[in-house]
């Protein structure tokens, strides 16, 4: 018995040296932000910084005669807060229609999309077909939200600063109306790496960067609710405690007990949590019920959540 306690002692120690370590990692990017903007400020260095608080920008991108539908673009959030025509956010896409979706510091910006009329794989300063100017305070958005924030194309026009954004090759990844260039990605895609298990929760701003997609499925506003399946693949365990536990063997891969890894009892329903914010939910247990949850999802054409229940 006590060599059992002094197994499980030493992976509960184990299971906090883990996340110490990547606490300390993102801690450290922090400082250097802290660092950077206290020497060169700007909106981007503010963007990144966990202690200050941003905005979530989300509109759509219309053009209603079709003049930039096959050409790659991309919709840019420009400040001068700090420096003369700052890049702070951007969000590529290629479909008219596209929902877009930002995380921007408090200030004034200028919303400018971009079509590559030239087809030359760059983003250029005569190629701007939309603009609109918003401001981002607790007065305009007491929620930290504003949306709605709609972008019409027309001609092209010329600003008056110098911009070279790169066209990105999204040529193998799918993309809809609702999702922007580059979000729909398969599993063999690094953004299903272990690294982003923790990035959005220490480096938020950074995830979006890498991960573009509509985040706010569930706004208010019916014209915003995305119909969005969310597929969740739920084995009631925190993986990364026993994938520890077992790298290091020992008493706790020979009894099959991993102390802190469970979370069955009892296990969340996810179904009736998702029922609880107003979306349409289903619990699958068995594999012959995932056609029919699926098809029932599709048919809600609203955001709805599948609590799909896999073994651990």
């Amino acid at each position: 018995m006590p060599r059992l306690i002094s197994n499980l002692v030493l992976i509960a120690c184990l299971a906090i040296c883990l996340a110490s370590c990547t606490h300390l990692k993102y801690a450290s990017a922090q400082s250097e932000y802290a660092r950077i903007q206290n020497a060169e400020p700007g909106q981007v260095n503010v963007k990144h910084m966990i202690d200050r608080e941003k905005f979530f920008v989300h509109g759509q991108c219309n053009d209603a005669a079709a003049d930039y539908d096959s050409l790659p673009k991309v919709i840019v959030a420009f400040s001068s807060k700090y420096q003369p025509h700052e890049l702070v956010d951007k969000m590529h896409f290629e479909v008219a229609g596209s929902h877009y979706g930002m995380s921007l510091p408090e200030g004034q910006y200028d919303l400018v999309v971009f079509a590559d009329i030239d087809n030359n794989g760059v983003f250029g300063r005569s190629e701007v077909v939309g603009r609109r100017a918003i401001a981002l305070d607790k007065a305009a958005a007491p929620d930290m939200v504003l949306g709605q924030v709609n972008v019409p194309l027309s001609e092209p026009e010329t600003i008056d600063w110098d911009v070279e954004i790169q066209v990105p090759d999204t040529q193998r990844r799918a993309e809809s109306v609702f999702y922007p260039a580059g979000t729909l990605r398969t599993l063999d895609d690094p953004i299903f790496d272990a690294s982003f298990a923790t990035l959005g929760m220490y480096d938020p701003a950074a995830f979006l960067e890498q991960a573009p997609t509509m985040f706010y499925a569930l706004e208010e506003d019916f014209g915003f609710k995305i119909p969005v399946i969310f597929v969740v693949c739920n084995n009631r365990l925190y993986k990364a405690v026993r994938d520890a536990a077992v790298r290091f063997k020992g008493k706790a891969v020979d009894k099959n007990l991993f102390i802190g890894s469970s979370i069955d009892d009892p296990a969340p329903d996810l179904a009736q949590i998702a029922r609880g914010f107003g979306v349409s939910a289903a619990t699958v247990t068995v594999p012959e019920d995932i056609k029919p949850a699926l098809e029932k999802a599709l048919q809600a054409d609203a955001p709805f959540v599948l609590d799909v229940r896999i073994a651990q």
